[in-house]
């Protein structure tokens, strides 16, 4: 019934949040659910996305000593487990505390885009070995962040320099393969300011952005 709705709002595509539990790393979270579910979304054509994120916990690393190669053969295991599921995206808003932390040292330093740059790397790599044709999609950026290192909560990172750190992060690591093969953004919207039309203050981007960049990237 769900999916026959969808079909009859013209809806074509559903994310599936799938959370990765450090305490148990290798159970997948309503893996007989899913597994019930899938085939009715594949036969009516749904894509199905599964966005995989570390479960988080306030004022603990996301990412502590050792986690990162489970949290990569999690991500290969969904893969081999289902394998007629081809787009994933890895991590929710790393440029925020709420699913990344820490974000900054002690003493200011941004650390959550080296930190993150590595889980990716390694999902992408792991994602491949498994199916090469399965689509990568990384960050999922929060169109907002404040660069308050020493702000006494929501200590996040915009996403215009979360890129940028990430960026220098990936050249400073020697890797030449590719991160991924879809970046993914939440372009929200501020309803306080208006219409979605009206864009967020730089270095934060929101859906105005989005836009311009399309257009400007669009066939003429």
């Amino acid at each position: 019934a769900f999916f026959a709705a969808m079909i009859d709002l013209g809806l074509k595509v559903n994310r599936v949040s799938i959370s990765w539990d450090p305490a148990s790393p290798t159970t997948i979270a309503n893996q007989a659910e899913i597994s019930a579910w899938l085939p009715q979304a594949q036969a009516s054509g749904t894509r199905i996305i599964f966005a995989v994120s570390p479960v988080t916990v306030a004022k603990q690393p996301t990412m502590s000593a050792g986690a990162e190669p489970q949290f990569v053969a999690f991500v290969q295991q969904l893969a081999q487990t289902f394998p007629g599921v081809k787009d994933y995206v890895i991590g929710n808003e790393p440029n925020q505390p709420r699913f990344w932390a820490p974000q900054y040292s002690s003493l200011g330093k941004p650390l959550a885009a080296a930190q993150y740059l590595p889980v990716l790397a390694g999902s992408y790599d792991a994602l491949k070995a498994v199916d090469p044709t399965i689509n990568v999609i990384g960050v999922g950026l929060s169109p907002r962040g404040n660069d308050q290192p020493l702000a006494k909560d929501n200590r996040s990172r915009s996403p215009v320099r979360f890129l940028r750190d990430l960026g220098q992060a990936y050249r400073l690591s020697g890797r030449t393969k590719p991160l991924m093969d879809e970046l993914a953004f939440h372009p929200y919207p501020q309803p306080q300011q208006g219409p979605p039309s009206v864009g967020y203050a730089w270095p934060t981007a929101g859906l105005a952005v989005v836009v311009a960049v399309f257009l400007y990237l669009a066939p003429q």
